[in-house]
């Protein structure tokens, strides 16, 4: 069976261990807790765990990338911190953006949990998140290519539309987005 098939069947059943949890009753926020209060880790009760399909389809291509970048491994577990370390630290080298260098460290957390090596690959993706935040401020790093907008302006954004908003009833009297409704109604 080739590794990225092992892969796949590894997160398949950590997929369906949490689906056959949540129908006994699980939350994830019970887990969250029972991890806190058992062994003061927030995942150490979630990280074999994997909670949507999204997520499932964006560790295998991360995950397929990372088997690709190790040709000689025969098995899963041969994939240790060495290989784990020259993956990142060619994805950085690359000059990937922040968010995808995170989430290459979190897919990479998950892989440890499922190959035994949940310790050593956490305390990696966690060394490595902080080197891309560190790396990011000192910008050295792309950020994201979309801008966020700061609280100050979003509230800023929905005073002028409620401004708007307010001149359009009083010249009008009916609200601003009723025309935008009526035209669309009269397409369907």
């Amino acid at each position: 069976m080739s590794l990225k098939n092992e892969l796949h069947d590894r997160f398949w059943r950590a997929f369906e261990r949490w689906h056959e949890l949540r129908a006994e009753g699980e939350t994830k926020h019970e887990l969250k807790m029972e991890g806190i209060r058992e062994h003061g880790d927030v995942n150490h009760c979630t990280r074999n765990l994997i909670f949507s399909a999204n997520t499932l389809h964006t560790y295998e291509k991360i995950l397929g990338r990372f088997i690709d970048s190790c040709p000689n491994a025969a098995r899963l577990e041969d994939l240790g911190k060495r290989e784990f370390r020259a993956f990142m630290d060619k994805a950085i080298a690359t000059g990937l953006a922040v968010k995808t260098l995170k989430q290459y460290g979190s897919a990479l957390s998950k892989y440890g949990a499922l190959t035994g090596q949940t310790r050593s690959f956490a305390n990696l993706a966690e060394s490595y998140a902080r080197k891309v935040s560190d790396l990011a401020r000192a910008g050295e790093l792309r950020g994201p290519s979309r801008m966020t907008p700061t609280i100050s302006v979003r509230d800023r954004m929905i005073e002028i539309l409620r401004a708007w908003d307010a001149r359009h009833f009083d010249r009008t009297g009916e609200p601003r987005a009723y025309h935008l409704g009526a035209l669309i109604q009269k397409e369907t």
